[in-house]
C-alpha cells in the first residue's frame, strides 16, 4: 500500500477585537517556509480549519495575490472614498511572520515535531509588517488619489424610470444605471457607487436621512448627508418594490410567479431577515408608522404589521369588485389608493373605512398626495386635484406614459416612459424637464468638440450638450450599429442594421445623404482621405467612394475583421480578438493586406 504523509501547520493569529480583517494566506509559501514540501514530490491542500470563536464573513481561493489595495468588490469592505483602507480595516500576512507550529503526520500517527511560538513576539512582528504595508503604499494611495481627480465623475445622462424617483427635502435622489444620483433642482449631483447591476427599486424614509435601493442581486443602505454605504444585503431572488423606515426595510421580491415579503432590522444588518409569502400580487407598498406598511394589488389592500420580527397581515374592505390597484399614498389624514380602471378611494388613516369612491379619467399609473392635492398620472397625461377630486386643477402631457409622480410641497417630480423626468412648479404653472435620456439599451457613442452623439436600441439618436439634450432624430426599428465624424465634426455618418449609411448634420440632426452599402447590417465605418471604409455582419471589408459611396475595392470574409482603426493618412488596419491576442491586418494604398500578430 502507498503511504501518504500529511502534514499540518497552525499559525497563530493576533487577530484585532474591534475591527473587521482580511487574512492573506499563500498555502505553498507557507509549506516551502517551513521545510513540508520536496521537489520531488507532488502535494495538494486538503482542508483548512479555523480554531477560534470568531466571526467570519468570507473565505475564497484564487491564483491571483492581491493585496488590499487590490481586491476584488466581491472581497472587499464598504468604504468611505476619504477614508484610508488600514484606517477602518486591518491586513494580515501570516506567512510573512514567525514560524508557526508544525506537526507531522504518517497515516494519522501524529509525531512530536512541534515549534514553540511566542505569541507577543508574533504581535510585535504583526504590528512591524502592518507599519512597512502602510509605508510602502503610501505612493499607491496617492496615485490613486490623482487618478480620482481626474476621472471625476461631473455629470450623467439619462435615468431609470422603473426604480421611479424620490424627495429628499429640497433635493431628490433617482438612479442612473447602477448609480444611486441626488440632485438639486439647480442640478448639483452627488453619485453613490456599488451596484455592480442595473438599479431596479428605491425608497427613502419620511425623515428624508436614510436611502435604499436594489438590483437584481444585493440591496444597499445609504446615508442621505455623505451618501455612504451603511449596509449591504444579497438578494437571491428579483426585487420589485421597497419601503423604508427608520427600523425596517421591507422588500417585495419575484419568486415562483409569487410575490414574496421580506423584512431586515436595519439596527442589526447581520440578523436573518423575516419571510412571508403574499397571497395577492403587490403593486404597491408604502409605510404608515415605523412597523406598519400598506399593500396594494390585485383585488386586495392590505395592513402588515410588523411585530417581534414577525408579519401579521390584516385584509381592508374591497372599494371596487374585480379591479386592479396600481398606486396608493398617504398623507397622514387619509389613505388614498387608485385602481388601473381610474377609480380612486379615500380611506380613514385611523379607522381604514372607506370615505370616498371617485371615478377620474382610465388607466391610472401613479398617484402621490398632500395635505392639499392629489398628483395623477394617467397614461400621458399628469392631472392635479383638489382633494374633493371635482374638477382637475392642471393638466400637462408628456411623450410617454406616466411612471411615477412626488409631491412635495409646490412640487411634483415625475416620469414617462418617452425617458423624461421633469418637475411641475404648480405655484408658477410652470413644467421643466431635468433629465431626459434612451429607454433602451445604448449601441454606440461618438464625442465631438462640443457634443455627444448617442444611438439606442430604441430607434433614436439624439445629441447631447452638457447632459442636456440639443436633438432627436428617430430612426424607427432601424438600429444604428456604428458612427463616426466626416468633414471636420460638421456632419457624422451612421451605419445601420438594414445596411443603409445616411450623413446627418450636426447643427440640426437633419439627414444630408442616405446610401445603401449592402444588405447586411454595418458594424463599424470609418473615413480615411477621400475613402469610406465599412465592415458589414459577415467581416468583410468593403471601401467606398467617400463622396459617392460607390465601391471602390472589396476584401472576402477571410478578414474576420471586428473593427478599423486608421493609422496614417494612407493606412488603416482592422483587429480580430483572437485566442492569444488581436490580429492587426494593415491596408496600404488599397493593395492587399499583410496580417501580423499584435
Amino acid at each position: 500500500m502507498e503511504r501518504h504523509e500529511t502534514d499540518t501547520i497552525k499559525l497563530p493569529l493576533a487577530l484585532p477585537h474591534d475591527k473587521w480583517a482580511v487574512v492573506c494566506l499563500d498555502p505553498r509559501q507557507c509549506f516551502e517556509r517551513y521545510h513540508c514540501m520536496h521537489a520531488e514530490e507532488q502535494y495538494f491542500l486538503k482542508s483548512l480549519m479555523l480554531c477560534d470563536n470568531i466571526k467570519v464573513s468570507r473565505i475564497a481561493a484564487s491564483d491571483t495575490l492581491y493585496d488590499f489595495a487590490s481586491l476584488p468588490r466581491d472581497l472587499n469592505f464598504d468604504l468611505d472614498p476619504n477614508t484610508h483602507w488600514l484606517q477602518v480595516y486591518a491586513w494580515i500576512e501570516p506567512t510573512a511572520c514567525h514560524s508557526p507550529e508544525v506537526t507531522n503526520k504518517y497515516l494519522m500517527i501524529p509525531s512530536a515535531h512541534v515549534f514553540d511560538v511566542n505569541i507577543e513576539n508574533y504581535k510585535k512582528e504583526v504590528d512591524e509588517e502592518v507599519k512597512v504595508m502602510e509605508y510602502s503604499r503610501n505612493v499607491k494611495g496617492d496615485r490613486k488619489k490623482r487618478c480620482k481627480e481626474l476621472m471625476e465623475m461631473r455629470d450623467v445622462i439619462g435615468c431609470n424610470l422603473d426604480a421611479g424617483a424620490h424627495w429628499l427635502g429640497e433635493e431628490f435622489v433617482y438612479a442612473v444605471g447602477n448609480l444611486v444620483v441626488v440632485s438639486d433642482l439647480k442640478g448639483n449631483k452627488r453619485f453613490g457607487t456599488g451596484h455592480s447591476e442595473c438599479i431596479k427599486a428605491l425608497a427613502v424614509n419620511r425623515e428624508g436621512n436614510l436611502i435604499a435601493s436594489a438590483c437584481e442581486s444585493s440591496v444597499r443602505l445609504w446615508s442621505c448627508r455623505a451618501l455612504d454605504c451603511i449596509s449591504t444585503w444579497k438578494l437571491k431572488d428579483k426585487p420589485k418594490l421597497l419601503a423604508l423606515t427608520r427600523t425596517y426595510l421591507l422588500m417585495i421580491q419575484a419568486q415562483n410567479n409569487q410575490d414574496s415579503i421580506t423584512i431586515q432590522l436595519l439596527n442589526q444588518p447581520l440578523a436573518l431577515p423575516a419571510k412571508q409569502i403574499s397571497e395577492f400580487a403587490v403593486y404597491c407598498v408604502k409605510p404608515i408608522n415605523e412597523s406598519l406598511f400598506c399593500a396594494c394589488g390585485y383585488n386586495a389592500i392590505s395592513l402588515w404589521s410588523i411585530d417581534n420580527e414577525t408579519i401579521s397581515a390584516v385584509a381592508l374592505e374591497n372599494p371596487f369588485d374585480d379591479e386592479v390597484y396600481t398606486a396608493m399614498d398617504y398623507n397622514g389624514r387619509h389613505l388614498y389608493v387608485g385602481s388601473r380602471k381610474g377609480r380612486v378611494a379615500k380611506l380613514n388613516a385611523v379607522s381604514y373605512e372607506v370615505e370616498g369612491r371617485y371615478k377620474l379619467h382610465g388607466g391610472l399609473c401613479t398617484l402621490s398626495v398632500n395635505e392639499e392635492v392629489c398628483a395623477v398620472g394617467s397614461g400621458r397625461h399628469l392631472r392635479i386635484w383638489p382633494l374633493n377630486f371635482e374638477e382637475d386643477l392642471m393638466e400637462v402631457k408628456h411623450d410617454g406614459d406616466i411612471t411615477f409622480t412626488e409631491i412635495n410641497g409646490q412640487n411634483v417630480l415625475c416620469g414617462c416612459t418617452a425617458g423624461m423626468m421633469g418637475v411641475l412648479k404648480m405655484d408658477k404653472q410652470q413644467y421643466e424637464t431635468i433629465a431626459r435620456g434612451h429607454t433602451s439599451e445604448v449601441l454606440s457613442l461618438l464625442a465631438t468638440k462640443d457634443l455627444i452623439i448617442s444611438s439606442s436600441k430604441d430607434g433614436t439618436i439624439r445629441l447631447w450638450n452638457a447632459a442636456k439634450q440639443v436633438c432627436e432624430y428617430k430612426a424607427n426599428k432601424d438600429e444604428v450599429l456604428c458612427m463616426c465624424t466626416c468633414a471636420g465634426e460638421e456632419y457624422f455618418a451612421c451605419g445601420f442594421s438594414s445596411g443603409f449609411l445616411r450623413i446627418f448634420s450636426v447643427r440640426k440632426c437633419l439627414v444630408v445623404g442616405e446610401f445603401r452599402l449592402c444588405a447586411k447590417p454595418l458594424i463599424d465605418i470609418n473615413y480615411l482621405d477621400s475613402y469610406l471604409l465599412a465592415l458589414n455582419s459577415d467581416r468583410s471589408l468593403s471601401i467606398h467612394d467617400a463622396l459617392t459611396c460607390t465601391l471602390v475595392q472589396h476584401f472576402p470574409q477571410e478578414t474576420s475583421a471586428n473593427s478599423i482603426a486608421v493609422c496614417t493618412s494612407n493606412t488603416f488596419a482592422t483587429t480580430t480578438t483572437t485566442a492569444v491576442g488581436i490580429k492587426a491586418v494593415s491596408y496600404t494604398h488599397l493593395t492587399l493586406p499583410t496580417i501580423c500578430s499584435v
